[in-house]
């Protein structure tokens, strides 16, 4: 009779266990250990990328300068094979820091938004962090264009008035350019000259051809004798006017200055805060000179 109770007893120790081992191996396999970052790293800042509530899907968009409003939502699965269609998509979100296929399978919530100029903003959401999204026009057959991380850091300008400062042409020049199809920004083709645009930010090419965007520009020249060091003058010819065209832009000047006939170093830019540091450092160096004399 022990004998039997103990067998017994064994038996039902050994089913506990058996079904403990089922029930973690059940629950490991549903479980889902894939990570969903909190922020995006770009250009040496975060991003949060937080979803828990509506004001943290709006705080994402205004990290990006896009005013959103019109919450919509629904559910969505990540395909667990991409094909074509969907390797584009997520070539396009390789260009916002997301990567669509570290959540192949897996199901997400669609947030569609209303913004500037009647687009639409789509933000995907896993695990109440933000994976993916775009901006469409709502135009169907129209590509969808990435989130563009850094926007915040850029001014929001005309795009013919960006054109011109990088001596793409005059305004006039500039103007046609655009209305004739050969302006993209963001793979976009913009055919208004006043369009808003960030030069910072925006990916913008002309012809094909991308904008390498300086707000800044610093020349050095071994000015000549008998130029003036100035930006204009009627009556004699200045350093500006010595510039290649490729170097000339509106708002150059030089910092500092030489006399007409002393030949040397001149630095010719539009930054007027690195030409007041610069005269100031001149100055100040002469003084240590003098007073070391």
């Amino acid at each position: 009779m022990f004998v039997l109770r103990f067998k017994k007893k064994r038996f039902i120790v050994a089913l506990i266990v058996v079904l403990a081992v089922i029930t973690v191996f059940i629950i490991l396999i549903n479980a889902d250990f894939t990570h969903v970052e909190d922020y995006a790293e770009f250009n040496s800042e975060n991003y949060s990328l937080k979803a828990d509530s509506s004001d943290d899907r709006i705080k994402f968009f205004q990290q990006l300068g896009i005013n959103a409003v019109d919450e919509s939502v629904d559910e969505v699965i990540i395909p667990q094979n991409f094909n074509s269609v969907y390797e584009k998509y997520n070539e396009i979100q390789k260009k916002s820091v997301f990567d669509l296929s570290n959540y192949a399978g897996k199901p997400a919530k669609r947030y569609t938004y209303s913004i500037d100029d009647g687009k639409k903003a789509v933000i995907l959401v896993y695990k109440n962090r933000i994976i993916g999204g775009h901006i469409t026009s709502g135009v169907y057959g129209e590509d969808y264009l990435p989130f563009v991380l850094g926007r915040k850091e850029g001014k929001m300008d005309r795009l013919d008035k960006i054109l011109v400062s990088q001596n793409v042409g005059s305004r006039k020049e500039v103007q046609k350019l655009i209305k004739d199809g050969a302006v993209c920004v963001n793979g976009e083709c913009i055919k208004q000259p006043q369009h808003k645009v960030d030069a910072v930010a925006d990916d913008i090419t002309v012809g094909g051809q991308p904008l390498l965007y300086s707000k800044y520009v610093y020349i050095m020249m071994n000015k000549p004798a008998g130029v003036l060091s100035a930006s204009n003058d009627k009556r004699a010819e200045t350093v500006i006017d010595l510039l290649p065209e490729e170097f000339q832009r509106p708002g150059l000047f030089p910092a500092g200055r030489l006399d007409k006939d002393t030949e040397g170093l001149l630095i010719i830019t539009n930054d007027g805060e690195f030409a007041h540091k610069y005269a100031f450092a001149k100055k100040t160096c002469r003084e240590k000179v003098h007073s070391t004399a």
